[in-house]
Order: C-alpha cells, then structure tokens, then sequence
C-alpha cells in the first residue's frame, strides 16, 4: 500500500484520472471477488498484495478530484476526510496494545 502510493499519485498527474480510478475500482472489485474463491494461504496473501496496489489509488486520486472541484479554502477541510482513512492504520494499533494492556495489581 505505503510502497506503491508514490506510483500512484505520479499517474494521477499523467494519466485521465476517471480512467484511472474507473480501471482500479473494477480491477480492485475483481481482487475482491477472488478472495473469496481463494483455496490456500498463498493465494490469498497474493490477492492481499495486490489489494494493496490497487487500494494505494484511492487516496491519491481523491486529492487530486478535492484540487479540481474545491477552492484552496475548502480543499484542507474536504482532505482531512480521505486523510481520517488513515487513522484505521494506528487505530488497529493501539486496540491491539488496549488489549493486552495489564493493569497494575491492587486496582
């Protein structure tokens, strides 16, 4: 995901963006609709990847459509939406720390 973002905000630039978006929301679909078929662990952590590849489009490609149809004063608060998607990274980090945590003896 991390790895192929930069790849991804580089062909938001360059290439048609509803294209862009289209081709990876059906490609993304069909990885989708794979795991579901998927037999063995191998398969289903090479569908995982490329989860990840196609995923990496999503918050690229809506920055750039907040850049294109809001102003420079609205384009902060519309972006701190996509951004708040990236909370879930921390957040299945901490829940995880949460629940292991011990408290101390005596409470």
């Amino acid at each position: 995901f991390l790895i192929w973002q930069p790849a991804v905000s580089y062909m938001t630039q360059h290439f048609p963006l509803g294209k862009l978006v289209s081709i990876n929301c059906i490609c993304w679909g069909l990885v989708l609709l794979g795991q579901g078929f998927v037999k063995n662990y191998a398969g289903f952590m090479v569908l995982r990847f490329f989860q990840g590849i196609f995923e990496a489009c999503v918050l690229p490609s809506f920055l750039v459509m907040c850049s294109i149809y809001w102003t420079r004063e609205e384009q902060s608060f519309r972006s701190a939406f996509w951004f708040n998607s990236c909370a879930g990274i921390l957040g299945g980090l901490f829940a995880y720390a949460m629940g292991h945590f011990h408290p101390a003896p005596g409470y």
